[in-house]
């Protein structure tokens, strides 16, 4: 694209005619020698008319240096001016110009405590400023606004509905939009032009994390556009954050507390933290104060009391306020049921007392000491005569177990067999474990769907401890593993043979696998190769990692939530719950907020035939049109990632906007030039015409002194 040209005040530029005044006062005032003959001095003859011709070529420069100062002062007075490409536009050149404002969540920042003026109030008036100013205003200009939240724009010709959509832009719409479909559109707009000069000015709160979703290169074929990123803060608010707040993945018992990791984190700020979990306007917990120093990060846990089984969420908060109020308040959903059941099943009903074995994993799943209510699983111990009934299914009845131990040589019927196989494919985890008296320890029915050939009992030369294969992403379990690989192993089964389908958990630090297993629908079939026997192992005397590892086994079990979901707030999901059958509407009340209208979704066959609402953050119950009780619950959180207020730099830009140059500026601050090829930033007509009659002036002075050392006026002689 060229470089258009023109003048402020073309009327000025008849001034051009002045530089002929000098070649006029030259030809019309230059003295007139007179002529007188000297015949002494016709031997210098030669030396005079060298020294004239030089005389007459320095003559004919000053004229002409004399002449082009008054020209350029003239183009001066006329106002010059140009948009280069990558220059300014200074209201002075038709100019296409985007305006991309960040409205998101962050914008709403406010600057101090007391006071409703947020960061997003300094971006409109930045813009509004500038227009104002005439800005980007010249005559046969164009404009369009496209904010984060909308991502979409036209070009419009009149300025001042430009100037009321700014005023009103994001004044009643929550989103957590980062700029990267707001600067897509923006570029397609920017490429339909027909303006000679274009123009990209993107205004945001400062934040690094407003162009997370933002590609690299994004301004690829527009290196003839200006670029403007103006941040509203040059140094980030100080802030607390509710980073994280999350429950349960899976079904948790509803006669037991629910846990709830949450984590905190401070920008800028050393307090005191109290964090608070509600439900509506009942406090089920608050703890604190805690110590947070500035820019450090903060986990606990709360303990929710326990409640009936079915969906349930919670509001968690932290306090004291700040100047961001949306990210200090999370939402979390989680689904209880009934407690998981356990079987316990032992060769005969004497073994459950006399078997060293079998009396540790009766303690640890049902600790005698802990009263029914508080126990984390329901237990029953079983002999072979009554584990078919057991398993098989009755309504109304006991849950079906999720966690089934079995100590070896039980002679368990066919109907036990296939009660145990549909139990693993509902879910149920079946743990082969060797007892204390059996010398020969098997599992008639259910080692050959591990291995073709029987077990065999083996001393380790040195003592040997277990490694898991793969490190679990659960903080609670990682350490149970790490006290579970401390546990030294004297003895322990060899399982020649083993099937293709099976894989190993866990192996010994000598290398033979210690825990084997093999996936049988939605359960496990697995086999611990040593036990917790002293004799055996010290996985009884470390009994705190192989309780919580037999306690996830449980939950696993149980599956994932039905009735509960945890969604991104903004998102646009169809998502359907297991819990939600049928066709016909549904309705989803706002639990977090009073007064809010109620939305209504129709289901389908269970599938949802429009997005459910997730707009604000929040608590949502869903209740189908015929049943007086809410079937499931959801949440909707604002990414935490629109909080984090890392502000952004000038040396991130190139990232993005690549070879193209551009300006970066704080709103009501100084503006520096950034990217493109060199430092070198182009001067504007003014400027290059102010330097050359400062050089033309320079070189006037340099020339009229060596002119005066020649001879010269009336007294000049002509030989």
């Amino acid at each position: 694209m060229g470089a258009p040209f023109s003048f402020l005040q073309p009327a000025l530029l008849w001034g051009l005619s002045a530089m002929l005044l000098p070649i006029l006062i030259h030809y019309l005032l230059r003295p007139r020698p007179r002529r007188v003959r000297f015949p002494a001095l016709a031997l210098l003859r030669g030396a005079i008319v060298e020294g004239r011709r030089a005389h007459r070529v320095r003559h004919a420069v000053l004229l002409l240096v004399r002449a082009s100062g008054l020209a350029a002062a003239a183009l001066l007075l006329a106002g010059p001016t140009c948009a280069p490409a990558g220059g300014t536009t200074d209201g002075d050149v038709a100019t296409a110009t985007v305006l991309v404002l960040d409205d998101s969540l962050s914008t709403r920042a406010r600057l101090r405590f007391g006071q409703p003026e947020t960061l997003l109030d300094v971006q409109r008036r930045y813009i509004a400023d500038r227009l104002a100013a005439g800005r980007w205003a010249a005559r046969g200009s164009e404009w369009a606004l496209v904010t984060a939240g909308a991502a979409t724009g036209s070009w419009t010709p009149d300025l001042e509905s430009l100037r009321q959509r700014v005023a009103s832009a994001a004044d009643d719409r929550l989103h957590a939009r980062p700029l990267g479909a707001a600067l897509d559109a923006a570029v397609r707009l920017l490429r339909t032009t027909r303006l000679p000069a274009r123009q990209l000015v993107i205004v945001s709160d400062g934040a690094a994390s407003a162009w997370r979703d933002v590609p690299p290169g994004l301004l690829a074929g527009l290196e003839g556009t200006r670029v403007t990123v103006a941040c509203a803060a040059e140094t980030p608010p100080s802030n607390l954050t509710l980073a994280a707040a999350a429950g349960p993945d899976l079904v948790q018992a509803a006669a037991l507390p629910t846990p709830i990791r949450v984590t905190v984190r401070s920008a800028g700020v050393a307090t005191d933290v109290w964090v608070v979990a509600r439900d509506g306007e009942t406090v089920l917990q608050r703890i604190g104060p805690l110590q947070l120093a500035a820019g450090a990060t903060l986990s606990t846990d709360l303990f929710l009391p326990p409640g009936p089984p079915g969906p349930r969420s919670a509001t968690i908060s932290v306090e004291p306020a700040d100047l961001l109020p949306f990210d200090q308040e999370r939402h979390v959903a989680w689904q209880t049921g009934p407690r998981p059941a356990a079987l316990l099943v032992v060769a005969d009903a004497t073994e459950a007392d006399r078997d060293v074995a079998a009396v540790v994993f009766r303690n640890l799943l049902a600790p005698d000491l802990l009263p029914p209510e508080q126990q984390r699983l329901s237990l029953r111990v079983l002999d072979p005569a009554g584990l078919a009934a057991a398993l098989s299914p009755r309504a109304g009845g006991d849950p079906a177990p999720a966690l089934v131990v079995m100590l070896p040589n039980v002679p368990v019927s066919v109907e036990g067999l296939e009660a145990l196989r549909r139990c693993m494919e509902a879910g149920a985890f079946v743990l082969l474990v060797p007892n204390s008296l059996s010398l020969a320890p098997d599992w008639p029915g259910l080692r050959a769907l591990l291995g073709e050939n029987p077990p065999e009992r083996e001393t380790p030369a040195t003592d040997v401890m277990l490694r898991f294969e793969t490190p679990p992403a659960d903080e609670t379990l990682a350490l149970a593993y790490a006290e579970l690989g401390r546990a030294v192993v004297q003895q322990r089964l060899r399982l020649p043979g083993l099937l293709g389908p099976v894989t190993v958990v866990a192996r010994y630090s000598d290398g033979p696998p210690a825990i084997v297993a093999r996936r049988f629908g939605a359960g496990t079939l697995a086999l611990l190769t040593t036990t917790p026997d002293p004799s055996w192992s010290e996985l009884g005397i470390r009994a705190a990692g192989l309780l919580t590892w037999l306690h996830h086994l449980a939950d696993s079990a149980l599956g994932a939530p039905s009735a509960a979901a945890q969604f991104t707030a903004g998102e646009t999901t169809t998502r359907p719950f297991p819990a939600l059958t049928g066709t016909g509407p549904a309705e989803v009340r706002a639990l977090h907020a009073a007064g809010q209208p109620t939305a209504w979704v129709r289901l389908r066959d269970g599938q949802p035939e429009s997005p459910w609402p997730t707009i604000p953050a929040g608590r949502y119950a869903v209740r189908l049109a015929d049943e007086p009780l809410s079937r499931a619950e959801y949440v909707a959180n604002w990414p935490a990632e629109e909080f984090d207020l890392t502000p952004l730099t000038a040396a991130d830009l190139p990232r993005w906007l690549g070879e193209v140059r551009a300006n970066f500026v704080y709103c009501g601050g100084s503006e520096r030039s950034i990217g493109g090829r060199g430092s070198w930033h182009q001067p504007t007509p003014a400027q290059a015409l102010g330097a050359a009659i400062a050089a033309l002036f320079l070189l006037e002075t340099v020339l009229s002194v060596r002119r005066g050392r020649m001879p010269s006026g009336p007294a000049a002689t002509t030989v």
